[in-house]
């Protein structure tokens, strides 16, 4: 289900064009929200992250965080109650060279079914690759987050380890590179206390 220039439409329908801003040189912010069980947790906070990070790439936030969040509602109410849903708020600019233009600036909510993740884990391992930096992408459009440096040797020895993230919540990596790991205490506390905090009414 998608909203798109104050229209409800079912399916996967088509918005981004050949020669789209977006399509070909990047300019689109979107954020992940989540419902399931019956509630919405941190909804209204993606919704002002999805403007921020709008805001970040030089777009127009055309729709304000708070309408995001009434339409967002409207959407989840079309699906049957305690489905578990996936809710992505986008901006894309349609104009610019290389710089969106942020008059072109569209916006869409889109809806769809995503079952929650099975907390039976998942393996990882270390990677090559780094997260760009503040100036190689506009990083900063996210919430506060709070973290030290993490040797590779620390994962090597760790007792537990689990991923926290907007799509699966909290859960626990069950091997990383050659080492089964088992899901712990630390892994199942962070993940009862996520989801007091999620049914606690926010």
């Amino acid at each position: 289900m998608t909203w798109l220039d104050g229209a409800w439409f079912e399916g996967n329908r088509p918005i981004l064009g050949p020669m789209t801003q977006a399509t070909w040189l990047g300019g689109v912010a979107f954020d992940g929200a989540r419902a399931f069980e019956g509630v919405t947790p941190d909804l209204d906070l993606h919704c002002e992250r999805a403007v921020r990070s709008c805001r970040a790439l030089g777009l127009n936030p055309v729709v304000p965080a708070r309408q995001i969040l009434e339409l967002a509602r409207e959407g989840i109410a079309k699906f049957a109650a305690g489905t578990a849903l996936y809710i992505r708020p986008m901006f894309w600019a349609e104009e610019g060279l290389p710089v969106p233009v942020p008059e072109s600036t569209r916006f869409a909510l889109t809806f769809f079914d995503a079952p929650m993740p099975e907390p039976a884990g998942f393996s990882a391992g270390l990677s090559t690759c780094r997260r760009p930096a503040p100036n190689m992408a506009p990083t900063d459009a996210k919430v506060d987050v709070y973290e030290r440096s993490i040797r590779p040797d620390e994962l090597a020895d760790a007792d537990e380890i689990f991923s926290t993230g907007n799509y699966s919540k909290v859960i626990p990596v069950t091997r990383y590179e050659d080492r089964t790991l088992q899901p712990g205490p630390m892994f199942r506390l962070a993940r009862e206390l996520y989801w007091e905090f999620a049914h606690g009414g926010r």
